[in-house]
């Protein structure tokens, strides 16, 4: 009953809100801010719907004057969502399409082959002793004062040529294998210790085995014993069930007998006396 109260409450006081906000002048104006505020004030609507809704079925036995004033609520809630669906009719804002790239995108250009050379030259690059170079004059004191026909007299050794690439690849090749055949035997090592433990561990396992196919054997044969036992003097309770059988009957015969003497004979003092 206090929820229906509080629901009731929270209903009056939004429908009342609502009325006041529709007396703004500010919704004859156009724009976004007014479509957000549209938005806004239907979805207020539809949650005083939905608190009208809860009074409405928490009030078991409502009076005609309950009635009467839900009636009234609604038609206020009705008039204030016309009102602001007319309004988001007004200021909703009309879809635009963006701009198209494609006119802005510049149109590529061809790619420009490279020039060929003609197919009758063919390009020659120095090798071998090509690459060595000449021996340079070099002008002495004395040459300052000759005449320009006589020759130098001294001339710069040339340059030592470059190592060939067949020793270089030749060493590379012998360091790369010194290092695989180090690896090799490294790998080689590890995999005989492996192998070692590898058996270590299946001998031990294979005892471990033995040891317990041992234990086994001596349960099973303990096993068997008992149930023969046990079957044994199964038949000896059988037959002692059958002789102890009459003699239980003999002795609660007696009992009875002995009772049945023993009230006779108090009776029977009783009435002597």
């Amino acid at each position: 009953m206090s929820h229906s109260t509080h629901d009731e409450i929270n209903l009056v006081r939004l429908i009342r809100r609502l009325e006041k906000s529709t007396l703004d002048p500010s919704w004859s104006n156009d724009g976004d801010d007014v479509w957000l505020k549209t938005l806004g004030t239907l979805q207020t609507v539809k949650y005083a719907r939905k608190l009208l809704k809860n009074v409405e079925l928490n009030d078991y036995d409502p009076i005609s004057k309950n009635v009467r004033r839900y009636n009234e609520l609604r038609m206020t809630l009705d008039r204030i969502d016309t009102f602001a669906k007319d309004v988001e009719k007004r200021v909703t804002p009309v879809p635009r399409r963006p701009e198209p790239l494609l006119p802005h995108i510049p149109i590529p250009e061809a790619p420009q082959s490279p020039e060929r050379s003609p197919p009758g030259t063919t390009t020659h690059l120095p090798e071998g002793d090509d690459l060595v170079p000449l021996p340079v004059p070099l002008p002495t004191t004395d040459s300052l004062l000759l005449s320009p026909s006589d020759p130098p007299s001294t001339t710069i050794s040339p340059l030592p040529t470059l190592l060939p690439a067949s020793a270089t690849s030749k060493a590379t090749g012998v360091s790369v294998l010194q290092t695989t055949k180090a690896l090799h035997n490294e790998l080689s090592e590890q995999l005989a210790q492996m192998a070692t433990q590898l058996k270590r561990n299946a001998v031990h396992f294979s005892d471990s085995l033995a040891a317990d196919k041992v234990i086994v054997e001596e349960a099973q044969q303990k096993i068997e014993s008992n149930f023969n036992f046990m079957r044994k003097e199964r038949v000896r309770l059988r037959d002692f069930r059958g002789k102890s059988g009459s003699t239980t009957c003999l002795v609660v015969m007696a009992v009875i007998v002995v009772t049945v003497l023993f009230i006779f004979m108090v009776m029977l003092i009783r009435l002597t006396r």
